[in-house]
């Protein structure tokens, strides 16, 4: 007991000490680095940035100088030593520092949103990422993570994998890789993978979206502490928050860049009098086209048209030669991107042929009244339940808007109304011309910006001393979005970290040697984990076909019994990755086991295969490995082994014992699914049953399906195991733990509960089952010569293969 009490503290250190490396560690790494890029721009373009400006100017000097590097494999490795030499450089130029005393508040409002964000996952006291099944796009921003900061675009040297296929439908065609260099540099300095670092990298750049926010308000709000609280509010605007839970990483990078484009924007003729001070601006147009490839000139050209206008207009030399300049400069910046325009425009076109693809992952088009940040819905892709209040509040966030951009024509101060006019004009373009997925991304960028100027008429009044009604407003306006946040975080999907931690761990141990295969569709597992074992799923991209043994197909996101597939297509994989089930079929005679977790098995197979398996006879179904053979089959695979001088081989096996918990008493308000011998749980409870076993010995306790709050289970009242907020893909199981148990009837008992303070408590309802006990027994084979083959009669048997000699 001892022993088991310090493994577990040891764990615990460990985890905890793993979330202050993703959560405290990484972002300070990345705020270091950008506020030395910052101070080095500062310094080159002769113009006091404003301090709130240091640091997301310097992030926009890291994604430059990364992208330069990697626009070649011979230069790539160089973009972490390039990045690290500009912020050593900054800081030296600053010296010597003279700390300044000011108001905090600007400081405190990113950390603020830093922690909105941070929340979800912090709160769940694991480090991990959210957005799992939804989207399975960030296993492919992981696998493009891995691959750039060492070999740029390339795909040299890297064997037939869905790690390789996921790049090659991507990287050769100019899929923008801006936003996620950061993810690349921070991952290499703290020495984490980067699912772990993923999420804290969305809210590092939510807390640079805050300050550039606060930037734009500088002409019109005095206050700063009123400052600090419109970005503060503004920067969790519901729909880019909601595509921070689903692994938007591109979406708020982009939303921030283009913030703080308008920030740097030259909105007055004594703006372009030198090109220098164009410099911030030229690199932020860079990272921006770093981030989106040629798209970003929809944001773009919009905000600098002011500077085109005083150049028509005043036809002044100076100007023209300084415009020319910063537009040059943009250009040197932004060659990676020049280099792919094409292949990108052919990528971008080719994926707008079908009405799936139009769609991507949205099951309708989003409604354009999202823009204005307000979505009370734990789902940005579903309407709100309440239909009413939600266009009310809405109603009076766009006309508070569109005040604020009146009083600031007003007041001649014109970089918030450019800002907006963008916004919505790129918004309503791309809902018109473009694809209902690309538009959905539009809204996101456009809600931040909607928001901070509809709050800003608040702040505006409270500063004129109608406190009364402004405050109103401001309430108004910020209880409709932290009213959408919080179901947003009362229904995160977050990835298991545990199931995806001992991926990692085989990725590691047994990187080299592959290929590898999962069965399961698991996209993180074959596009980043497994990557070193040129891992391919059965149903996920891949390089060769792994046809079923009736010759069809997976489809995406299927799963199959290993007895299912040819096995001679699954031969040619040297290691199988499976997940453990009370039901899945053992390997292949020539595999044997290497490597268990709580999840997952390796086996392997000997390079050449041997025995060399002449035919595969599988038994059981969907939800028994194991059943009797017919005597017949059996004398048929002597026959065939008889042929080849080889024998049989089998595998004997006890079937799992099946609680069906559709067929017991439920609950109050539990819907029972009889086909598949499952439930969903609509509210706490527990339900009771009864099951029989067999054999005495050490079981298993395995439960079907997902969870977004806690499970209990026990047996005979002695608890088996409690797991909370665990996703699994289609016909998955979840082990809770072991108990010894005698032959005979035992109880069961599930229990279902959980806070609904709990980040992803509302996820759901998901169905729940079959409950399976699995008898622990070695995985053995048993040897018979063809002329005994009867002697497997009548026997339980996993499968029965006639192999050579």
């Amino acid at each position: 007991m001892t022993a088991e009490i310090a493994l577990r503290a040891a764990c615990q250190t460990k985890a905890l000490m793993i979330l202050v490396v993703a959560w405290v560690l990484f972002p300070l790494l990345l705020s270091v680095l950008a506020l030395g890029c910052g101070l080095l721009l500062r310094s080159a373009s002769g113009y006091r940035i404003p301090a709130v400006l240091l640091l997301p100017g310097g992030a926009a000097v890291m994604i430059v100088a990364a992208s330069l590097a990697t626009a070649s494999a011979r230069t790539a490795s160089l973009a972490i030593p390039l990045v690290v030499t500009l912020a050593v450089a900054g800081l030296g130029l600053a010296l010597p520092w003279r700390p300044r005393r000011g108001d905090p508040s600007l400081a405190l409002s990113a950390l603020a949103v830093y922690a909105v964000y941070a929340a979800p996952v912090v709160l769940s006291g694991q480090a991990t990422f959210a957005g799992f099944i939804k989207l399975d796009d960030t296993a492919t921003f992981l696998a493009f993570t891995d691959r750039v900061m060492q070999h740029g675009r390339s795909l040299a040297g890297l064997a037939p994998s869905s790690y390789r296929a996921a790049l090659a439908v991507n990287i050769p065609d100019g899929y923008p890789l801006g936003a996620f260099l950061p993810l690349g540099i921070g991952t290499h300095l703290v020495g984490t993978d980067p699912a772990w670092l993923y999420q804290p990298c969305i809210a590092f750049f939510a807390a640079m979206l805050a300050l550039a926010l606060a930037a734009l308000l500088t002409p019109l709000v005095r206050s700063c502490r009123l400052r600090a609280l419109v970005a503060f509010v503004a920067a969790q605007a519901a729909l880019i928050y909601g595509y921070s839970l689903w692994g938007g990483l591109k979406e708020l990078v982009a939303t921030f860049l283009v913030v703080v484009a308008a920030a740097f924007a030259p909105t007055a003729a004594e703006e372009l009098r030198s090109v220098r001070r164009l410099l911030p601006f030229s690199f932020v147009c860079a990272a921006l086209f770093a981030a989106l490839n040629v798209s970003a000139g929809l944001w773009l050209l919009p905000l600098a048209l002011p500077a085109f206008v005083f150049v028509a207009r005043l036809r002044a030399r100076r100007l023209t030669l300084s415009l020319l300049g910063g537009v040059g400069i943009t250009a040197l910046l932004s060659l990676p991107t020049i280099v792919i325009v094409r292949a990108f425009l052919h990528l971008t076109t080719s994926n707008l042929l079908t009405p799936e693809q139009r769609l991507g992952n949205l099951p309708r088009p989003l409604n354009l009244l999202q823009i204005f940040g307000i979505w009370p819905s734990g789902d940005f892709r579903v309407w709100p339940f309440d239909h009413l209040i939600t266009e009310l509040l809405i109603a009076v966030a766009a006309l508070a808007a569109a005040a604020t951009v009146a009083l600031a024509l007003r007041r001649r101060q014109y970089r918030l109304p450019l800002l907006v006019v963008t916004v919505v004009l790129v918004a309503l373009l791309l809902e018109r011309v473009s694809s209902p997925w690309l538009a959905g991304k539009a809204y996101a960028t456009a809600s931040p910006v909607l928001v901070l100027t509809a709050l800003a008429l608040a702040a505006i009044a409270f500063e004129r001393d109608i406190k009364i009604p402004a405050s109103l407003l401001g309430a108004l306006i910020i209880g409709g979005v932290l009213w959408s946040n919080v179901l947003a975080y009362h229904d995160v999907w977050l990835a298991p970290r545990a199931q995806l931690q001992e991926l990692e761990q085989i990725g590691d141990r047994f990187s080299g040697q592959g290929p590898a295969l999962m069965t399961e569709y698991q996209p993180y597992g074959v596009r980043h984990f497994l990557r070193g074992m040129d891992a391919e799923g059965a149903s996920e991209l891949r390089v060769r076909p792994i046809p079923l043994a009736s010759g069809k197909m997976l489809d995406k996101g299927q799963y199959a019994d290993l007895d299912l597939f040819s096995t001679s297509d699954l031969l040619v994989y040297r290691s199988l990755v499976l997940r453990r089930s009370p039901v899945e079929s053992r390997p292949p005679a020539p595999y044997a086991l290497v490597w268990r977790g709580r999840y997952y098995e390796l086996w392997q197979r000997p390079d050449p295969t041997t025995p060399q398996v002449l035919e595969h006879f599988g038994l059981g179904d969907s939800l028994h490995a194991v059943a009797v053979p017919s005597c017949a089959e059996v004398r048929r695979l002597g026959t065939v082994a008889a042929q080849a001088g080889g024998s049989l081989v089998a595998a004997p096996r006890t079937n799992s014992a099946l609680l069906d918990l559709a067929r017991v008493v439920l609950p109050t308000g539990w819907l029972p699914y009889s086909a598949g011998q499952m439930v969903t749980p609509t509210s706490d409870g527990t339900l009771m049953g009864s099951i029989t076993l067999s054999r005495s010995g050490t079981y298993t306790v395995y439960l079907g399906g997902s969870f977004a709050r806690t499970v209990t289970i026990s047996i005979d009242g002695r608890r088996a195991g409690s797991l909370r907020g665990v996703l699994t893909e289609a016909s998955q199981w979840t082990p809770f733990g072991t108990l010894r148990l005698s032959a005979g009837s035992h109880s069961v008992s599930l229990r279902y509960s959980g806070s609904v303070l709990t980040p992803g408590s509302g996820a759901g309802p998901f169905m729940l089952g079959p409950l399976a006990l699995s008898l622990d027994e070695p995985s053995r084979l048993v040897s018979v010569a063809p002329t005994n083959a009867r002697s497997l009669c009548g026997k339980s048997l996993d499968w029965i293969e006639a192999v050579g000699p």
